[in-house]
């Protein structure tokens, strides 16, 4: 059921490009805002917010699982279906990046704009390399957090692994301007502890379908010291994962758009290589 359900989620993003109107997650914002007015009292707070704002609807969509299991399989599935393509969006990586190419190419700067606005979770740069840096990086982020990580917890907890891990994902990826130091200390350690193992595996499959030898240096350097923190907006996680993907990808011999194609090839691999393995999973009985 899960390599079924991850192969169908990815037909339809890659197909169906009007899903991207129906993943808004205002309605999670909007919930989300209303907890913390609620629970935040000064410096205090921040835990029960978090937890008040994510359990509900994971335990929620959990109960309605567990029901639909009992009574209906086909409408359980087509459940986890909508969930997995739900927590994949709001808009697909891949083709926002192919957009930033093509408006890139075409030099239209509103276009451009536009694209790297929904891209990056902070003020896009005004300078064309440092445009490219960032949507490089944000290749292997986007990647790792609304795919593989998505993915991974989906074959883990179903459902409402898929459904808790985009939740705790948004919560780190616009910090909200009303919440306190305990707030967000919270959201990040949950996110951290989520995307751990992930992150390794997502780096694991960068370094096989790329240049082994260079990204496990950097996989090694990685474990033995914190990796630096070049952009203090995204997670360690994620910086975790630009290190390994950059060396991975030798880009001493790359630069500008050529890198950033080369970047989206070896995520499509390192993605086929996931569900490659889920399939060999599959076929041993190891995952249903």
């Amino acid at each position: 059921m899960f390599l079924l359900a991850i192969l169908l989620s990815l037909i339809l993003e890659s197909f169906v490009p009007a899903l991207d109107r129906l993943r808004s997650v205002e309605w999670f914002h909007r919930y989300a805002a209303a907890c913390r007015r609620r629970l935040l009292r000064g410096a205090r707070g921040g835990s029960a917010a978090v937890l008040a704002i994510v359990l509900p609807p994971v335990l929620l969509l959990g109960g309605l699982q567990y029901l639909l299991d009992e009574m209906l399989w086909l409408l359980s599935f087509l459940l986890s279906l909508v969930v997995l393509v739900f927590a994949m969006g709001p808009r697909d990586p891949r083709r926002l990046v192919r957009d930033y190419l093509a408006a890139r190419e075409a030099g239209e700067e509103t276009r451009l704009v536009a694209v790297l606005s929904a891209l990056l979770p902070y003020r896009p740069p005004h300078e064309s390399q440092a445009r490219d840096e960032a949507v490089l990086d944000m290749v292997f982020i986007l990647t790792h957090e609304r795919l593989l990580a998505v993915f991974f917890w989906f074959v883990i907890l179903g459902p409402m692994g898929a459904i808790l891990y985009r939740l705790v994902s948004e919560l780190v990826t616009v910090p909200p301007e009303d919440a306190n130091a305990d707030y967000w200390l919270t959201a990040t350690r949950l996110h951290m502890v989520l995307a751990w193992l992930p992150a390794h595996l997502s780096a694991l499959s960068f370094a096989v379908m790329g240049s082994f030898v260079h990204a496990l240096q950097a996989w090694r350097e990685a474990v033995r010291h914190a990796p630096p923190r070049e952009q203090p907006l995204l997670p360690v996680c994620d910086q975790y994962v630009v290190r390994t993907g950059r060396a991975a990808l030798q880009l001493e011999h790359l630069e500008g758009a050529a890198a950033v194609h080369e970047a989206l090839a070896l995520c499509q691999r390192s993605l086929i290589a996931w569900v490659t393995v889920l399939a060999l999973l599959t076929l041993t009985g190891w995952v249903f």
